[in-house]
């Protein structure tokens, strides 16, 4: 099975590599290269795609040009995640979310320093994926490719059981009753109740505006 590389609607850059679509692509190729893995690469924001590995890395044009390396457009993740074998993403909520259910380890390269490294320091406490401790545009593709080889049968099968409990979790009930619990434990408003204000019909406007509208 491939490998699944995607960063969706991130962009990033290296201090060495100012373009987005080339540091993006590069680094994707060469850490599949160096993984020695077949991957899926979708293009995301990024634009990523063989045109943009630059001139002087035929190493890596042949390697993605030897059918061991697929760029893809916009393809279903629910789809595509099963087909793999791991993915490496950025760790968005619903990106993670996705590769979890799938059932496959999830490696996650943050790009943003919001909730990203929190869903990198997540799974790799849970055991079902690896996390870089650092942020995409400081990392190697050496890195990547490490990270990529750490994902071993215990993680794979630690993230097969916890897809079977995502998946048999009633996700909507449990998100309200959340909600409910929120609303229930919620301090008092700072501010008086307001006052709703007259309909037209209390008003007696209604009335008027028909006698205006007959006339």
């Amino acid at each position: 099975k491939p490998v699944y590389i995607g960063w969706g609607s991130m962009t990033t850059r290296s201090d060495n590599v100012p373009n987005s679509s080339v540091f993006m692509t590069t680094l994707a190729v060469e850490a599949a290269k160096l993984a020695n893995v077949r991957a899926v690469i979708l293009s995301g924001w990024a634009k990523l795609g063989p045109e943009h590995l630059p001139a002087d890395r035929t190493d890596l044009k042949e390697y993605a040009a030897s059918g061991r390396v697929h760029f893809a457009g916009r393809v279903p993740h629910g789809w595509l995640m099963p087909k793999c074998q791991s993915a490496v993403v950025h760790g968005g909520a619903g990106t993670t979310a996705a590769v979890l259910k799938a059932g496959i380890p999830c490696i996650i390269t943050p790009v943003m320093p919001t909730d990203q490294p929190w869903w990198g320091q997540r799974v790799a406490a849970l055991g079902v994926g690896v996390w870089l401790g650092k942020t995409l545009r400081n990392s190697t593709a050496a890195e990547l490719a490490a990270a990529i080889g750490a994902v071993d049968d215990t993680m794979r099968e630690k993230a097969a059981r916890l897809a079977s409990e995502i998946n048999r979790e009633d996700g909507p009930a449990k998100g309200a009753d959340a909600l409910a619990a929120l609303a229930a434990s919620a301090p008092p408003p700072k501010y008086p109740e307001v006052r709703r204000r007259q309909s037209f019909t209390e008003m007696g406007v209604g009335s008027q505006l028909n006698l205006t509208a007959s006339l």
